[in-house]
């Protein structure tokens, strides 16, 4: 019997344990897609998901594509880094304007119209997911 009381209060103690090592949770964090309508209203510099489709690389450029979210009357222009702090950005696998994939990134306002992208882009920061 003293046995099996040992087993279960060790078992209890390493079950709280793990419990309470359990990483913290954000609220404040955005952890779902949003619109480009959505993302355009807010501030500068907030940190968006967006989930959509690449239509196109801009001429000219050779990490800024045209993206839309089909939903939205209004395309935004991504930067796209091979690579942002060591992680690579794009995937391995090729993809063309008919894959849906997911991004994150930042909004920068602050960037210059070159007539397809309504003085808006996302600096993607995560690496892209195929949907």
């Amino acid at each position: 019997m003293k046995t099996i009381n040992k087993f279960f209060s060790v078992l209890l103690v390493s079950f709280s344990s793990s419990t309470a090592n359990a990483g913290f949770v954000d609220d404040t964090i955005q952890d779902k897609a949003i619109s480009i309508k959505e993302a355009m209203s807010m501030p500068n510099d907030s940190f968006v998901i967006l989930e959509g489709y690449i239509l196109s690389k801009l001429t000219n450029s050779s990490d800024k594509y045209l993206f839309t979210d089909k939903k939205s009357k209004e395309n935004i222009c991504l930067k796209i880094d091979e690579f942002d702090d060591g992680k690579k950005i794009m995937p391995d696998k090729p993809f063309d304007k008919n894959q849906k994939i997911r991004i994150r990134g930042e909004i920068d306002k602050s960037y210059l119209d070159i007539g397809k992208c309504n003085r808006f882009k996302i600096d993607v920061k995560e690496p892209i997911e195929l949907l």
